[in-house]
């Protein structure tokens, strides 16, 4: 548990648990409409690509060490970068937007009252998305805010 005591050391097991994650989710996608624009992502891509930013932020973290100003706004912005991520990598898992190349079930369906449910889950989940991408950059902002007050305060 010596690990744990480091705060940033969250950022590398996020990391590694999606990076594993990945290696099992086979050939499922996800789509995302973002108003005109319709983008079908693989999920094992995706998890590898979360895993990645984690561990650049880690290693600004590492490389930065004797410039952050406060231990405090690192806790924040790695404990708000870890649940953004894990919101992100869990959202179209929780509102079933996963689906393998040839199925059928996300076709959008005929009868008008269930292409009304079918918009109310689509736009659900993409302000999710949309709500966690900005929580996310707002996190990266502190790191930031954490490294250009630290090299301010040190000269």
């Amino acid at each position: 548990m010596k690990y744990f005591s480091e705060t940033i050391n969250y950022l590398t097991a996020t990391a590694a648990v999606l990076f594993i994650i990945s290696l099992f989710v086979g050939n499922r996608r996800f789509d995302l409409h973002f108003h005109d624009t319709y983008y079908v992502i693989p999920v094992r891509q995706y998890f590898i690509l979360l895993s990645f930013l984690l561990l650049a932020i880690w290693t600004i973290y590492k490389l930065m060490d004797g410039f952050l100003y406060s231990t405090t706004l690192t806790r924040v912005q790695v404990i708000a970068t870890v649940v953004a991520v894990l919101i992100l990598a869990l959202a179209p898992v929780i509102t079933n937007r996963l689906y393998t190349p040839g199925d059928r079930s996300l076709v959008i369906p005929k009868d008008p009252a269930l292409v009304k449910d079918y918009m109310a889950q689509l736009r659900r989940f993409e302000k999710t998305f949309q709500a966690t991408v900005l929580l996310f950059i707002a996190a990266q902002l502190t790191l930031l805010v954490n490294i250009v007050i630290g090299i301010i305060k040190r000269n």
